[in-house]
């Protein structure tokens, strides 16, 4: 699969904020990196169900994957999580969308031990689809 739109993406204020009203969680101007802090594995069936909803904007779907990431990262068996492969496959589906995102959590050539939990999957997934950031 060519990831043919890896322009890069950011968070946005209005993707945020409707995001935090439709799953009740908090925010304010002054949470910088509101998508990992109010990250938690206790809303990991939350933030997937809200991910496949029809009215969702693909900025929200952005944000979403940045905050099941970060979610993971509290779970100690992700082979084992039928939550996490079905993340992953919602990456997979929409790879452009996420490329950023998997080569952000792949940690470059970093060994494991200097890497997130859930790198060593999102290496897979990077390597399988050969992602690379391209400057622009």
């Amino acid at each position: 699969m060519e990831n043919s739109l890896n322009i890069p993406k950011f968070p946005n204020t209005n993707a945020r904020v409707a995001l935090a009203k439709r799953l009740n969680l908090p925010y304010h101007d002054n949470m910088q990196d509101w998508e990992y802090e109010v990250a938690d594995a206790v809303h990991i069936d939350d933030f997937l169900n809200a991910y496949d909803l029809n009215d969702i904007t693909e900025a929200e779907r952005f944000l979403l994957i940045e905050m099941l990431f970060q979610s993971f990262e509290e779970v100690n068996d992700l082979e084992k999580d039928f939550r996490w492969h079905r993340t992953l496959s919602l990456v997979e589906n929409k790879l452009d969308l996420h490329t950023q995102t998997v080569l952000y959590w792949a940690n470059g050539v970093e060994s494991f031990e200097d890497s997130w939990r859930i790198t060593p999957f999102i290496r897979k997934l990077r390597d399988q689809y050969h992602l690379q950031r391209i400057d622009i």
